[in-house]
């Protein structure tokens, strides 16, 4: 939250700023910022997959030793407690996709809000040139 609470002061301040020196100061802050809202959402990207596979992974697993081992070895306690895993990892893997939507959605929000602020410059430099 502190990022987008840091994002719309810089894009306040870029608007309140008449120098080209703050403006081109303060872009280079709003680029920074989207710069390392990108890195995050790169990085749950891969835990979100690594998560997923994880998951993909145990079922096969599972399943090897199901159908490789002799059924009278494998103890009965050991299905509920890979049941129970197995959810677990499922549980996690959704929540790490559902906020992989949200902060990449966030991120779209705030390269939007760049952009339109970049535009609205552009427009007053035009408007004061006239």
């Amino acid at each position: 939250m502190t990022e987008e609470m840091k994002l719309k002061e810089e894009l306040l301040e870029q608007g309140r700023s008449n120098g080209t020196l703050d403006s081109t100061r303060s872009s280079k802050s709003i680029q920074e910022i989207l710069a390392k809202d990108e890195a995050r959402v790169k990085r749950m990207r891969l835990v979100t997959k690594l998560t997923w596979l994880l998951a993909l992974l145990s079922l096969v697993a599972a399943c090897a030793v199901l159908l490789f081992t002799d059924a009278t070895r494998i103890r009965p306690q050991w299905v509920p407690a890979f049941l129970i895993a197995w959810q677990f990892l499922l549980i996690i893997a959704a929540s790490f996709s559902v906020s992989l939507y949200v902060r990449s959605r966030t991120l779209t929000m705030h390269q939007i809000q760049a952009r339109l602020a970049s535009i609205e410059e552009q427009l007053k430099k035009m408007a004061q040139e006239k």
